[in-house]
């Protein structure tokens, strides 16, 4: 019985860590629940009844048994069935098509200087969601990054700008910019804030290939894996 009770929990996990990548985060965007919920409570049932059978083993009967082991399959069939049908469901209704890997290089420039952001941590080498997200390209480029859009997009708009601040815990809105500094300070800039450098009020504005854009914070970088042709983008407030 233990030995079952282990089989099925590591099948259980296998699909949850597959999701652990960022499918959760896309699957949601199509309007399904959370597969790594779904996940989490199947899994809590199978422990539940595998414990019991275990405590119960010299007591149960034959049909007991068999009633315990479906309680035991039947989270195990719904939570690989579900995962498998929200995953194909949502790569047929993404504006994308499917999984698309694109990359953008960006600058931000507060009042003059070129700023360094958080560093990732742990074992995943980044900052954001599995789907928005940077590495550590700022500290080894001298302030130059690499916005990574990874995954299906149910909406092409879910990569926008403002998306990829937020999910790297910055700020980016139309008349300020707050961002998670390399030194673990916390800073934001608004419009009309003097810069000490000259002593001037400044202004956000952002520039794609050199192309000054005025809606920005709803942005889509453009769909290319290199760069270039990928867009180059300097965040400036000056």
């Amino acid at each position: 019985m233990m030995k079952l009770v282990l089989t099925v929990i590591l099948l259980l996990l296998a699909p949850l860590a597959v999701q652990a990548h960022g499918e959760e985060e896309t699957v949601a965007q199509s309007g399904f629940p959370d597969p790594v919920t779904t996940i989490f409570y199947s899994l809590i049932v199978i422990i539940l009844v595998s414990l019991i059978s275990i405590l119960l083993r010299n007591k149960l009967k034959n049909e007991h048994k068999k009633i315990l082991f479906a309680l035991i399959l039947i989270p195990v069939m719904f939570s690989t069935i579900y995962l498998a049908g929200s995953t194909v469901y949502t790569n047929l209704i993404s504006e994308t098509g499917g999984p698309v890997h694109w990359h953008a290089d960006y600058e931000i420039w507060i009042c003059g200087e070129k700023v360094l952001l958080k560093e990732p941590e742990g074992f995943d080498n980044k900052v954001g969601s599995a789907t928005l997200h940077h590495h550590n390209e700022g500290k080894d480029l001298g302030g130059k990054y690499r916005i990574h859009v990874e995954g299906v997009l149910v909406k092409k708009q879910a990569a926008d700008l403002s998306s990829f601040f937020e999910k790297t815990g910055n700020l980016l809105q139309k008349d300020s910019i707050g961002l998670f500094l390399h030194d673990g300070s916390q800073k934001r800039w608004f419009n009309g804030d003097t810069c000490s450098n000259t002593g001037k009020n400044a202004t956000l504005k952002v520039f794609v290939n050199d192309g000054q854009i005025e809606d920005f914070t709803e942005y889509v970088i453009s769909p290319y894996s290199n760069v270039p042709p990928g867009d180059f983008i300097r965040i400036v407030f000056d």
